[in-house]
């Protein structure tokens, strides 16, 4: 009887233990799932009082009229290419002494071209009896009419430098 009741007090006390291991258990899975709910909360809704749903539609909307707003961007951008290409983006001043008798470089050669080398050369010569002006057009950086050292020298430094914005 002895080992019957030793037998049962160990089976009563095993139970008793496993029991109580569920207990503890059962509470720190309770406690788990507690901050998980508060995290879950907080994550569901934002300073205003939204759910997490209602931030990711706001969210989306603002998204897509970004996406819009760009799209009309780049609509504008290109119907504005045309005129940007054409504009006049190099330019450069040649200041020289076309007479040997009139000093102090008064006259000049001026380049105005767009980023094709399309655009206007224009020479201005001063001399004692008066100035004369000449305007040769360009296509490509270069022109049907015969250019001079000057013309020449104002064309290669209105290539290399496009006038900045």
């Amino acid at each position: 009887m002895l080992g019957d009741g030793l037998a049962g007090w160990l089976s009563w006390g095993l139970s008793g233990v496993t029991l109580v291991a569920l207990v503890v258990t059962i509470v720190l899975f309770r406690r788990r799932i507690g901050r998980l709910e508060a995290s879950l909360s907080r994550l569901m809704s934002d300073s205003s009082g939204a759910s997490l749903e209602e931030v990711l539609y706001e969210h989306v909307d603002r998204v897509r009229r970004g996406v819009a707003v760009a799209e009309e961007a780049r609509a504008e951008v290109r119907a504005l290419l045309p005129q940007v290409r054409s504009s006049f983006q190099h330019r450069a001043l040649v200041r020289f002494d076309a007479y040997g008798d009139v000093g102090g470089e008064q006259s000049m050669a001026l380049v105005l071209a767009d980023a094709r080398g399309d655009g206007v050369l224009l020479t201005c010569l001063h001399g004692r009896e008066g100035s004369r002006v000449y305007g040769k057009p360009l296509a490509g950086w270069s022109s049907e009419y015969h250019l001079s050292d000057e013309e020449r020298q104002a064309v290669a430094r209105a290539r290399q430098e496009p006038e900045e914005a």
